[in-house]
């Protein structure tokens, strides 16, 4: 009812569906803002080109992953989730993915050395941690992720940043 208060999305977004539940334009959680847009029957992501990219996102905080996946599968992305690196491993393992979006701090390792044991797979990588400074920064290029990302993550930042490292993959490399 509109006197209930705020839905909680991580126990109600269970499978996915078209429309999340709990999920209208804009939700929050406290290390992500998630915002979609849609035009007409189709989904749009912030430059406005559709998408469908195969996404790994990767995120020890299940509530927050599973609306990191819903924002991204609601911009037109097929998108798996892992709580940590050997489960990320393990879906790797059995599908192609086109993009990891990872947090760097997991309970079982590090984004850095999933990216690292990821590397020969054409598999692009953004991370993301609650850190910026240029030590992590670096860490993370040096892993082979093409971008980090402070937290909290608006969710047209992620956008804009898969758009961004999409096209360098594009481009050739000097």
């Amino acid at each position: 009812g509109r006197g209930g208060g705020r839905r909680d999305v991580a126990r109600e977004a269970g499978p996915r569906r078209s429309e999340p539940a709990g999920c209208r334009n804009h939700e929050r959680t406290d290390n992500m803002s998630v915002k979609k847009e849609t035009v007409g029957d189709g989904v749009l992501n912030a430059s406005g080109h559709s998408s469908n990219l195969r996404i790994l996102v990767v995120e020890d905080h299940a509530a927050l992953a599973r609306l990191i996946g819903l924002a991204l599968e609601s911009m037109g992305h097929e998108v798996r989730t892992a709580g940590g690196v050997n489960a990320a491993l393990e879906l790797a393992a059995q599908e192609q993915f086109d993009l990891l979006v990872s947090d760097l701090g997991l309970p079982d390792g590090s984004g850095l050395d999933l990216m690292r044991q990821l590397a020969g797979r054409q598999i692009k990588g953004i991370a993301f941690s609650g850190y910026d400074d240029e030590e992590h920064i670096r860490a993370a290029r040096a892993a082979g992720f093409a971008a980090h990302l402070k937290k909290p993550v608006e969710m047209e930042d992620l956008a804009a940043t898969i758009e961004r490292v999409l096209s360098q993959s594009e481009s050739p490399k000097r």
